[in-house]
């Protein structure tokens, strides 16, 4: 019976267990690979989709990012085996009818395959949920064809020497943010770009990504902007998020190009300096200001306009000249160029737009560029009127946007004077209402277009400024246009235009037989016109019809009689007749309104007693006056208002109290009715006719000087100048003495009674004295001398160039003490004919001179010259300094 149950339970394993396996497993096996085909068919829908997606990221450039492109990878490798599965498939159903052992088996393992299957394809689909596919590749920087000209080779040393400062300033470890300024069009924008490309060429940065701000900046186009290159969703990025990705970087420089006001970088996302060393920041403007003031840049590099070789070379290159061209063509061609100005934008555009043009079209570019004021506009200069417009559009107040083209219409007369005067004339400073003031609100600016690029720094002298021709081009258009002016410079004028609605009439040493009897220009509110001979006259009538005019400036005209009309000119502010022929100039005393008047350089002989009705008259220029003998006396007196009076090489008949009834002159003391004065410009010859309570203290500019042997040869010595040849001692000239303290020049010539320069003539130590001159002294041992004080002041901490001639008992420099701040700015010393010198000063004393540079001593015939370096060490254990 055991046995017979043994057969009988192998038999039911080898005939009913298959049969109920069979038909399990054809039940499970059709659920599992329809259940596959179902999700595998999920899956390749999902792949397409994401593919479609993918080759518009490709298309627009973008980077495709790698977990989709492996996801996809592997979809594909799964999709191979679900194919190689479907084969299989199809082989197991080929042999179902016949029920083999085999043909079961391997329908069990297809089903459990493709259960597998399911769930790997199920899994891959939840793993394909990307909240992006691609990013933005940060930008590889290229020059283009005209940059790559730009910084090719020799070509433009001037932009490689920038570029160079620029890489070593970003390199800097204490410089977070450099600036780049300049004028529209020169080229700051292409300059940045190749910053970013060599920054990204030589592996200085991590990432480089630059946006440019322009005029209206908006923050959430700026993050957008950034968040695109750096890789972040665009549309839901914030400050902090872009912030912290920023900071991820551990090199990363941020160009924003073409800032015209102060950004907040937290607002955008941009971590400020102390936040992340990492971060450099470079910035482009227009204003210097901008960079320096309102971004706190520590380093700024001004981009200038090209050399003249330089531009010719760009010139060629765009306008694709030869050597071989024609001749006639090269000599209009280099015209073109120069009146470009060395400005890329206008060299570019021009050169571009005459490229294979007719002979004519060269000449009438060219004349247009010399001619800025004709009507038409011409397609080569139309990009450069807009890019320099923009500037002055928005240059930031009405008063600065007038100073401007005001500037533009003086052309070479527009130096601070003259344009200061223009100014007050026209009343363009609202709410100022000296003279003083409005000196100071006009430097200011100057020094605002100056940072604004629209004016050049003059380096002849301090707040002296230059407009670049293009730019005085464009501003000369602009004036046409908005303030109906009429400008002319150097040329010919065959007929006079219609000049009725003319608010600016402007005409410089131009070829005119002779004026109009009359202008009828009711609007007028300026009038320049100067002469190259002085041989032209004014008709009698030519003022009747300008009844709005305010300011005029007649240069180098015949004026020996007034035209009688002149009193008609009841609004004019500002007189100025410089270089003019005068005779009887009585009438002006009719015009009580003026506030200024100028008679630089004429040939007036007496200035009339009706002067002195002009009680508005706060400026009164007699400067180069050489023929002036005679101010009637009270008439200076009379003028309360008076804030400005230069007389210097002019007058000098200065009446002694009251006794000289020959002349009737003005004397000195009149200027004490002057309660306003605040510049004056004098020589008074005869030094004892000084009053001993002559207050000056108000004054901020002053050129004085006393006694003979004084000349007015240096015209651009400090606003603080005495030259004193003075027969008594100083100590009773108190008004001088309160001038002694601010004085930034001091010529000494003489000095009975003085002899320590510094404590008995100003005991502070002349601490805003920058050159000193002494001479022809017998009494001075020494300049200082402070043995006989307890406490040693700062004697001398400003000044520069220190002067010692024949001082016959000058000794040495100083004696005692001084404090480490005297001379501390010391770098030319010279001491001729002082014979009684046997050192200039110890050794010991060497440490206070830091800056010295140069001595020359000359004595007896002989001459020695001195180069002094001096090294300072540290620490500074005798003083700091070596001498060699």
């Amino acid at each position: 019976m055991e046995i017979a149950s043994a057969v009988v339970g192998k038999l039911l394993e080898y005939t009913v267990t298959p049969m109920g396996l069979q038909f399990d497993y054809r039940i499970f096996y059709e659920s599992n690979v329809n259940k596959l085909k179902e999700k595998h068919r999920e899956l390749g829908t999902k792949r397409e989709s994401l593919r479609h997606v993918v080759n518009e990221a490709r298309r627009n450039g973008e980077e495709i990012l790698p977990d989709v492109v492996e996801w996809l990878q592997r979809v594909d490798e799964l999709a191979g085996l679900a194919d190689k599965f479907s084969q299989e498939d199809s082989r197991a159903n080929v042999g179902c009818s016949c029920m083999s052992f085999i043909n079961l088996w391997s329908r069990h393992q297809l089903s459990r395959r493709a259960k597998e299957m399911a769930e790997q394809v199920v899994k891959l689909k939840e793993e394909g949920k990307f909240d992006r596919v691609s990013y933005r590749q940060p930008l590889q920087w290229a020059a283009t064809s005209s940059t790559s000209f730009y910084l090719r080779g020799e070509a433009f040393v001037s932009r490689v020497i920038t570029l160079n400062g620029i890489i070593d300033a970003l390199a800097d470890i204490t410089i977070n943010m450099v600036g780049i300024y300049g004028l529209g069009g020169v080229g700051k924008t292409t300059l940045a770009k190749e910053v970013a490309k060599k920054a990204q060429g030589e592996n200085l940065y991590d990432m480089v990504v630059m946006v440019e701000i322009k005029q209206n900046p908006n923050y959430r186009t700026i993050q957008r902007e950034i968040a695109e290159m750096v890789g972040e969703e665009s549309e839901v990025i914030r400050a902090s998020r872009l912030c912290q990705r920023l900071k991820q970087e551990k090199k990363l420089l941020v160009i924003l190009d073409d800032i015209w006001k102060g950004l907040d970088l937290r607002k955008i996302g941009i971590p400020l300096p102390d936040e992340c060393k990492g971060c450099k920041i470079l910035l482009t403007s227009r204003s210097e200001e901008v960079l320096c003031n309102e971004m706190n840049c520590k380093k700024n590099f001004n981009v200038g306009v090209l050399s003249e070789e330089e531009a010719w070379d760009l010139f060629k290159e765009k306008a694709e000249l030869h050597d071989d061209s024609d001749s006639d063509l090269h000599t209009i061609a280099s015209q073109v160029t120069k009146s470009c100005g060395g400005l890329p934008i206008a060299i570019v555009t021009i050169a571009r737009a005459l490229r294979s043009k007719n002979h004519f079209e060269w000449r009438d570019t060219l004349r247009h560029l010399q001619n800025p004021t004709l009507t038409h506009d011409t397609g080569a200069t139309e990009v450069l009127h807009s890019s320099l417009k923009l500037s002055y559009d928005h240059l930031e107040s009405k008063e600065m946007k007038l100073v401007f083209l005001l500037i533009a219409m003086l052309a070479d007369n527009a130096h601070t004077d003259v344009l200061h005067n223009h100014c007050v004339g026209l009343g363009i400073f609202q709410g100022i209402y000296t003279i003083e003031g409005a000196r100071d609100r006009l430097l200011t600016l100057i020094q605002k277009l100056k940072a604004s690029c629209l004016l050049l720094q003059d380096t002849t002298f301090g707040d002296g400024f230059q407009m670049h021709d293009v730019v005085r081009a464009v501003a000369l258009s602009i004036a046409y246009n908005e303030q109906n002016s009429f400008v002319v410079s150097n040329d010919k004028i065959y007929e006079w235009p219609d000049l009725r609605n003319c608010k600016f009439i402007c005409l410089h040493y131009c070829d005119i037989k002779e004026l109009p009897p009359k202008f009828s220009c009711p609007s007028l509110e300026a009038l320049l016109l100067s002469c190259k001979e002085t041989t032209m006259r004014i008709p009698e009538q030519f003022f009747e019809e300008m009844p709005s005019l305010r300011v005029m400036n007649l240069t180098g005209f015949d004026l020996s009689s007034l035209p009688a009309t002149i009193i008609l000119l009841t609004n004019l502010t500002t007189l100025c007749l410089d270089g003019c022929v005068l005779g009887d100039t009585a009438m002006i005393g009719e015009l009580k309104n003026l506030k200024v008047l100028s008679l630089v350089e004429s040939t007036i002989q007496q200035l009339p007693q009706e002067l002195g009705q002009l009680t508005e008259l706060q400026l009164l220029n007699l400067r180069g006056c050489i023929n002036l003998e005679v101010i009637p006396e009270n008439v200076i007196s009379r003028l309360k208002k008076l804030e400005v009076l230069y007389l210097d090489d002019s007058f000098v008949e200065w009446q002694e109290g009251g006794l000289n009834s020959k002349t009737g002159n003005a004397r000195v003391e009149e200027l004490k009715h002057l309660t306003n004065l605040s510049t004056l410009y004098m020589h008074i010859p005869d030094a004892s006719i000084l009053p001993k309570n002559l207050s000056l203290d108000k004054l901020e500019r002053y050129k004085l000087l006393a006694g003979d042997d004084w000349d007015w040869s240096s015209k651009y010595e400090a606003s603080k100048t005495l030259k004193l040849k003075l027969n008594s001692s100083v100590h009773s000239e108190y008004g001088l003495k309160r001038l002694l303290e601010r004085v930034e020049v001091l010529y000494l010539n003489e000095l009975p009674g003085i002899k320590d320069v510094v404590y008995e003539l100003n005991k502070r130590g002349f601490p805003y004295l920058k050159s000193l001159w002494i001479q022809n002294n017998a009494q001075i041992e020494c300049i200082i001398n402070s043995t006989h004080v307890a406490h040693a002041c700062d004697a001398f901490p400003k000044l520069e160039t220190l002067i010692l001639a024949n001082m016959m008992h000058l000794q040495k420099l100083c004696r005692g003490r001084l404090t480490m701040k005297s001379f501390g700015e010391l770098r030319v010393i010279k001491v001729e004919s002082c014979h009684q010198m046997r050192s200039l000063f110890s050794i010991s004393l060497v440490r206070y001179f830091s800056q010295l540079e140069k001595i020359k001593i000359s004595m007896l015939g002989f001459k020695i010259y001195i180069t002094v370096i001096l090294e300072r060490n540290q620490p500074p254990s005798d003083g700091g300094y070596k001498r060699h």
